[in-house]
C-alpha cells in the first residue's frame, strides 16, 4: 500500500484501517510511505503482519526535480518489496511509472480521495478547462469556485500541468479498479479522466456505534449549549466562516459557546478573528484531541459544525455516530449519507445561512437515535466491501 506520509488526518486514517483489515483477513501488508509518526501508528495497534517501509523523497513534491526524486525513491523501494497487488493513495502517477520502468507487473488499484478540483488553486486544473462538462462541475460545488480563483497560468506551470495530467490519465486508465468515497468525486473523475469509479463509503470505528451508552460526557465549556468543530485548521475548513457566524449567533443568544479542536497553519488567523469579533470568552481552542478522547467530546456537544469544503468528511460521521446533532456545509459531501437524516441541517457556506442553521439546530427537538445512526458505515463494512470488489474483479 503506497501512501502519503502517515502522521494524522482522515485520509491517513483510511489507509491505516485498510492495512489493519487486509492483514486481519490473512494478507501480508507493507505500508510504503515517505514518512510516518510512531505515535500516530501506535494509536491503531497494527497487526504483526503489517510492516512499514520508507522511501527517499523530498520534503515537498512541487517541482519536476522533486517529482523525479520521489519517483526514483519509489522505484528503488517498491520492486524490492515484491508485492502481489499494489494499492495507492495519492501516488498513482508515480506507481504507474514504477511499473513502466521496472519488471514489476502486478494488479494496481487506487483510492482517489478527491479529484484535483478539491485542491486549492492547483495548476493541474488548467488542462481540464477545455473538457466538456468542466464548468458544470465547478458551478455545482461552492468551494470549487471559491478556492480556484488564483491559479498561476504562466507558461511553465501550464506546461508542467499538461504533462502531469497526461500521466494522470494514463495512470487512471492503467488501474484495475479506481475507488473513491463519494458520488460527487466519482462524477468528477468520470468527466476529468473518463473512468468509472467504484464508490465505497469510509466509516467509523465499529465500537463507537456499539458502545455509545458507555461513553462518558466531559465538560467542553461552561455554557448551556456548546457547538463543537474539529478539523485541521486550514482555509478549506472554513472555520473563519464559522467564527463569524458564531459571533452573529451570540448577538441573538448568550447561552452558547464554541469549542474548536485541531491544529494547523490557519490557527493564528482564526484567533485574530476571535479577538476582532470580541468573542474571546465564548470560544475555546482545544488543540489536538487524541483519538480515544473523541467519542466523549462528540457526545458532550449539543451540535457538531462542519462548514468545510470537503469531498467526504469522517469527523461528521463520527459525531453523528455518537448521536450528536450535525450542521454541514452544502459542499461537505458526507451529506450524501447524512443530509436527509434526523438531527442534521445543511447550510450554504454563507455567514447568515450558518447563523440561522445553528440557531435552529440548537433548539431542535430531533436528536439522532440508534435507528438513525444505522446509516453510518463502519470501517469493517468499508474494508469488507473493498475486499469483495477486488475479489470480484480478480485483483485478489
Amino acid at each position: 500500500m503506497v501512501s502519503i506520509p502517515l502522521q494524522s488526518g482522515g485520509a491517513e486514517r483510511l489507509v491505516i484501517e485498510e492495512a489493519k483489515y487486509f492483514a486481519e483477513v490473512g494478507h501480508e501488508v507493507t505500508l510504503i510511505t515517505a514518512d510516518y509518526s510512531d505515535s500516530f501508528l501506535d494509536e491503531f495497534d497494527l497487526p504483526a503482519n503489517v510492516s512499514v517501509r520508507t522511501y527517499s523523497a523530498p520534503d515537498t513534491a512541487s517541482g519536476i526535480a522533486d517529482f523525479v526524486t520521489e519517483t526514483g525513491g519509489l522505484l528503488a523501494t517498491v520492486p524490492d518489496v515484491d508485492p502481489d497487488v499494489l494499492f495507492t493513495h495519492y501516488r498513482n502517477i508515480q506507481i504507474y511509472l514504477v511499473e513502466a520502468f521496472s519488471d514489476l507487473d502486478v494488479p494496481f488499484t487506487t483510492h482517489v480521495h478527491g479529484s484535483i478540483l478539491w485542491f486549492r488553486d492547483n495548476p493541474r486544473l488548467l488542462p481540464h478547462r477545455r473538457d466538456d462538462g468542466f464548468d458544470d462541475l465547478v458551478d455545482a460545488v461552492p468551494g470549487h469556485s471559491e478556492f480556484q480563483s488564483d491559479i498561476d497560468d504562466a507558461l511553465v506551470p501550464r506546461g508542467k500541468a499538461e504533462i502531469e495530467e497526461w500521466l494522470q490519465n494514463r495512470a487512471m486508465a492503467a488501474c484495475d479498479v479506481v475507488f473513491t468515497g463519494s458520488n460527487r468525486v466519482a462524477a468528477e473523475l468520470e468527466v476529468l479522466y473518463d473512468v468509472d469509479p467504484v464508490v465505497v463509503h469510509p466509516g467509523v470505528a465499529d465500537e463507537w456505534l456499539a458502545d455509545h451508552d458507555e461513553t462518558p460526557r466531559v465538560e467542553l465549556m461552561d455554557r448551556e449549549h456548546v457547538v463543537l468543530a474539529l478539523s485541521r485548521l486550514d482555509p478549506r475548513k472554513r472555520l473563519d466562516l464559522l467564527l463569524r457566524a458564531f459571533a452573529r449567533l451570540r448577538e441573538r443568544r448568550d447561552d452558547v459557546g464554541l469549542v474548536i479542536g485541531g491544529t494547523g497553519s490557519h490557527e493564528e488567523t482564526l484567533r485574530e478573528i476571535v479577538r476582532d469579533e470580541g468573542i474571546e470568552d465564548d470560544v475555546r481552542f482545544a488543540g489536538y484531541i487524541p483519538d480515544d478522547e473523541l467519542p466523549a467530546h462528540y457526545k458532550s456537544a449539543d451540535a457538531f459544525a462542519c462548514p468545510a469544503w470537503m469531498s467526504y468528511g469522517l469527523a461528521p460521521l463520527e459525531a453523528y455516530g455518537m448521536r450528536t446533532k450535525l450542521a454541514l456545509s452544502a459542499d461537505t459531501f458526507v451529506k450524501e449519507l447524512l443530509g436527509d437524516q434526523r438531527g442534521v441541517a445543511v447550510a450554504e457556506p454563507r455567514t447568515e445561512a450558518w447563523v440561522d442553521c445553528l440557531d435552529e439546530l440548537l433548539d431542535a427537538d430531533e436528536t439522532p437515535g440508534a435507528d438513525d445512526v444505522s446509516v453510518v458505515p463502519t470501517w469493517t463494512e468499508y474494508c469488507a466491501e473493498k475486499h469483495r470488489v477486488l475479489e470480484a474483479e480478480g485483483v485478489l
